[in-house]
């Protein structure tokens, strides 16, 4: 068994897939068979290199980052694309790689570890209807990588909704924090799906492939969903961007309002303040110091100011 090798599938001539368990295939007469990789292993790049693969392709399938595409070599072609990191849930917008390269009976894919969507592919192998060729495994695992999107694009749309019904409803102010981290997952989405609809797009063109009709109808489906999802994610960013300017709109009402009632406050306090501090002050002369009576009638003053400020203020907001 080596370690580099993660899978290695045979199609053999009645139909039927056979697991090698991470070796290469002795036997020579098989339909199609499926090579997958380890990116980063010192033994993909020596695999490779004594496969005689060419220089170009090796770098492709071994690079560290690359975006989603289709190239056309003399002796296949390679197709770069994305994954959703459905194994860790906290960061599912960092989208994987997943590097094929398409011989006329082989494919040899590379990834950075055992993603999930290769469990998904073996389980369409042992399925019901497993695929029974080379194009037709192809477009399975197009249509299984681009249906594992939707649950995320959906999932930013359906955290933007609930956000736009609480707005409304000035039941609770959505937080920047989590916007922001919609637009974050929007953009690394958006990034990856739009080069990799034009991959699938360049892909169906090829002379190279001979996609029988269901097999163009899968992956022109995948196509069609990958135009789908961008469209949503840039209604979501553009949702994102007229939410945070109505929470900014909301927050600058709130502290108008906060700053007006602060006001008022000060317009009615500081007159009374300001007439106990002049008659607080120890000296003579003061009115009133020697009338038994001048608390009484200087309390009866600051209650006559305070109602007239009040019917002042009343009179104003009439006004506005």
């Amino acid at each position: 068994m080596d370690e580099h090798i993660l899978h290695s599938f045979i199609l053999d001539n009645d139909g039927k897939w056979i697991n090698l368990n991470k070796k290469m295939p002795e036997d020579v007469r098989y339909k199609f068979h499926w090579l997958h990789l380890h990116r980063e292993s010192v033994n993909t790049q020596k695999w490779l290199y004594e496969a005689d693969f060419d220089e170009m392709i090796i770098d492709s399938l071994t690079d560290s980052d690359t975006r989603p595409r289709t190239t056309v070599f003399p002796d296949g072609v390679l197709l770069n694309m994305r994954v959703v990191n459905t194994d860790n849930e906290d960061y599912p917008h960092n989208m994987l790689s997943m590097r094929l390269f398409i011989e006329k009976n082989r494919i040899v894919s590379t990834s950075l570890k055992d993603i999930h969507i290769l469990k998904d592919i073996i389980e369409v192998m042992h399925g019901t209807y497993p695929p029974t060729s080379k194009n037709e495994f192809l477009s399975y695992m197009i249509e299984l990588i681009t249906d594992r999107i939707e649950p995320y694009v959906a999932e930013n749309r359906e955290i933007i909704f609930d956000m736009e019904c609480n707005l409304i409803d000035d039941s609770e102010l959505p937080k920047q924090s989590t916007i922001s981290e919609v637009r974050r997952s929007v953009i690394t989405f958006a990034r990856y799906l739009a080069p990799q609809k034009e991959a699938l797009m360049k892909l169906m063109t090829l002379k190279e492939h001979n996609f029988s009709q269901d097999d163009k109808i899968v992956v022109t489906e995948s196509i069609n969903s990958t135009r789908r999802y961008l469209e949503d994610l840039e209604s979501t960013n553009n949702r994102c961007h007229i939410m945070k300017d109505d929470i900014s709109a909301l927050s600058a009402e709130k502290m108008n309002r906060n700053m007006y009632m602060l006001s008022i406050v000060t317009a009615v306090f500081l007159p009374l303040s300001f007439l106990t501090g002049l008659l607080g002050i120890n000296v003579g002369g003061i009115p009133g110091s020697d009338n038994p009576h001048g608390f009484r009638n200087f309390s009866l003053i600051l209650i006559a100011v305070f109602i007239l400020q009040f019917i002042l203020i009343r009179i104003s907001r009439k006004f506005k």
